[in-house]
């Protein structure tokens, strides 16, 4: 290499050095997935805002496709070589104890760093230079054509994940009633707590011995290490959840308006997930449902789809970091995903679902967020 391309790639960071000893990046982790990756990008980006601390960005799947790959620095070992140690962000106090002594350290943030409730401080109109910062880093190079949109139309989101592909297939029944009690007060059940992924299971069982204690812990057993819906039901929530909750939208939107429900789905059968809604909502008059017709698959059409869900005027979606990144680089009106699920033998049952209205959600700088959870009485 020749002096002067030596010089023109020391300078940059030289001036970063001079500015402050420490850095941060964004840590990949090979078997996450694109939503994964950017929630840990924004998270990456909070730390660097509140430490005043350069940031690189380590590359993942997809990266190439968004601006921030053209202006923000890339990683590479000889800056990482720079550094006189890597530290894993476990939590925010590392990096501020770290920082109060005189050592040049590399963090790295990983999806499980904690911090702040993000989606709140990126939408929060304090913090509309930053909004605007991450909604800049995930603009698309090329332009994707936008959704046709009716004059009095809603477009509406709906991410529903049917397991394949990346994930196991599901087990629990799609459609069904809870006009009856879930939880009866004479029975014993088995009941197991996973605060991790925000759910109580809970089978019925016959009897505290014999055989079936053993049948029914074995059937739970099975089930949470086979079945996507049963190891995380608020990712892949079932068909009955969706169905509840256009009702939900329905009334929440002014009666005159007709609504554009864009079907987004991993699974190879769109168009029978939308027979399958029609008809359990009766073949609504006001809501018109679109979908892709071919080559639907779970590791297809994956910058598009983020895009649209992103686009949309409102959004109903599985807890999942894909339609999550959607919520934080979109202009949502109405957000709607399930908090905490149920399960039993044959069902899973969202029984905490979370919606946020949003006022003025084009403006940064006058932006409005109300949340409520709704509990069911199960």
């Amino acid at each position: 290499m020749n002096r002067t391309k030596m010089i023109c790639l020391l300078v940059p960071l030289f001036i970063i050095k001079t500015t402050h000893p420490c850095a941060i990046t964004n840590g990949v982790e090979e078997w996450r997935r694109l939503g994964d990756n950017i929630i840990t990008v924004i998270k990456t980006q909070y730390y660097a805002q509140k430490f005043k601390i350069p940031f690189y960005y380590t590359p993942f799947p997809y990266c190439q496709d968004f601006q921030f790959s053209e202006y923000e620095n890339a990683i590479s070992d000889s800056i990482k070589a720079s550094f006189s140690r890597i530290m894993v962000v476990n939590e925010e106090k590392n990096i501020q104890d770290a920082l109060d002594g005189n050592e040049s350290i590399l963090f790295v943030t990983h999806f499980l760093s904690p911090s702040t409730d993000l989606f709140d401080y990126v939408k929060d109109p304090h913090n509309a230079d930053f909004c605007a910062a991450i909604e800049k880093m995930f603009l698309l190079k090329k332009p994707v054509e936008p959704l046709p949109k009716k004059p009095g139309t809603l477009h509406v989101a709906l991410h529903v994940r049917k397991g394949g592909g990346y994930d196991f297939p599901l087990a629990s029944h799609q459609e069904y009633t809870i006009d009856a009690p879930l939880l009866k007060s004479k029975q014993i059940y088995i009941h197991r707590k996973n605060p991790g992924i925000a759910t109580d299971d809970f089978w019925p069982l016959s009897g505290l011995a014999g055989p079936g204690f053993t049948t029914q812990t074995k059937l739970l057993l099975f089930k949470k290490n086979n079945y996507s819906d049963y190891i995380w039901p608020i990712k892949l929530p079932p068909d009955q959840y969706y169905i509840e909750q256009i009702k939900v939208l329905v009334s929440m939107v002014p009666p005159e308006k007709q609504l554009q429900i864009i079907l987004f789905t991993d699974d190879a059968n769109p168009e029978g997930i939308v027979e399958r809604y029609l008809h359990a909502l009766g073949n609504p008059s006001k809501i018109k449902f679109y979908f892709r017709k071919f080559d639907n698959k779970h590791n297809q059409n994956v910058i598009e789809d983020l895009f649209y869900l992103a686009s949309c005027d409102c959004i109903i979606s599985a807890y999942s970091s894909f339609a999550l990144s959607a919520h934080f680089i979109g202009h949502h009106s109405i957000i709607i995903y399930p908090e905490h699920a149920i399960t039993s033998p044959d069902k899973v049952i969202i029984d905490k679902i979370k919606t946020i209205t949003i006022e003025n959600p084009h403006d940064a700088a006058t932006r409005k967020l109300d949340k409520k959870v709704m509990a069911l009485n199960i």
